[in-house]
């Protein structure tokens, strides 16, 4: 499959921090998880990154999560 860069259209920074806490998230954690999304992806939820190629998946989402268990390397890290 080949990716392309997505955006979109970003959500509210206060909407990730009520979500966030209408999850269970404590106010500290939802504060640095919102932070993080802010960073990660612009409060964009299909912002998709991190495209080397097409052998991998590309990071995705707000928190650019990124797949690497398709690598076939079993790497003991993973971008989360």
């Amino acid at each position: 499959a080949s990716y392309k860069p997505a955006y979109g259209p970003a959500i509210a920074q206060s909407d990730v921090y009520v979500l966030l806490r209408s999850k269970g998230a404590d106010p500290t954690l939802a504060a640095t998880l919102t932070v993080i999304a802010g960073r990660e992806s612009g409060f964009r939820p299909g912002a998709v990154g991190d495209i080397v190629d097409d052998t991998q998946t590309p990071s995705a989402g707000l928190g650019q999560i990124m797949n690497l268990s398709s690598r076939g390397d079993n790497a003991p890290y993973r971008d989360i």
